[in-house]
């Protein structure tokens, strides 16, 4: 059998009160936006992407085939890529995958996971921070930054055989670092 009960709460404090909540809400003013990801300007380096992906190819068939009977091979050589690539493309096909890589939604999860805590974090920073919004929001932005790099570098070794032999080793959604040190946070207005 369940109960239920219900209480009534009252708020007291009239004047102090009010003149408690203006000043909290002159501190706070019109407030900001704060920014996490793979902001604009972040880019991978400019490099000849075919001569990576032969050199992977090459280690990979000097070690043997994947399966028996079977080896890696390049084509002829497509005209190589040196424009630099936006972090925030390459962590988009990661978190969503593409025809050709499975989907690591390492951004999708952080954002599922760790968001039904950021309201209650933001209220405590702000009281922390005695309602100055731009301090607020750069400390609730380092604070996403650090759980979405976290994300990034927890990701399991789940690389197929011929990228773990272009990289060298089996880390998903690590190859040169650049994607994990290139999560950033900006605060907008304010």
């Amino acid at each position: 059998m369940a109960t239920t009960s219900f209480s009534r709460s009252e708020v007291k404090g009239g004047a102090k009160l009010q003149k408690y909540l203006f000043n909290v809400a002159q501190k706070l003013g019109t407030g900001g936006t704060v920014r996490v990801g793979f902001l604009e300007g972040a880019t991978y380096p400019a490099q000849d992407r075919t001569a990576r992906l032969r050199a992977g190819v090459a280690r990979l068939n000097a070690v043997g085939p994947v399966k028996p009977g079977t080896r890696a091979f390049v084509g002829p050589p497509k005209p190589s890529t040196k424009a630099p690539l936006p972090v925030a493309t390459v962590a988009f096909w990661n978190n969503f995958g593409t025809k050709t890589a499975p989907a690591r939604p390492f951004f999708s999860n952080m954002i599922a996971e760790d968001s039904p805590t950021w309201g209650r974090r933001l209220a405590s920073v702000a009281k922390a921070t005695n309602y100055d919004t731009k301090l607020t929001l750069a400390r609730m932005g380092e604070g996403i930054q650090g759980q979405l790099v976290r994300r990034i570098v927890e990701w399991p070794a789940d690389n197929a055989p011929l990228t773990i032999a272009i990289k060298g080793f089996n880390k998903g959604l690590i190859d040169q670092g650049i994607m994990q040190h290139s999560v950033g946070y900006q605060v907008v207005g304010k």
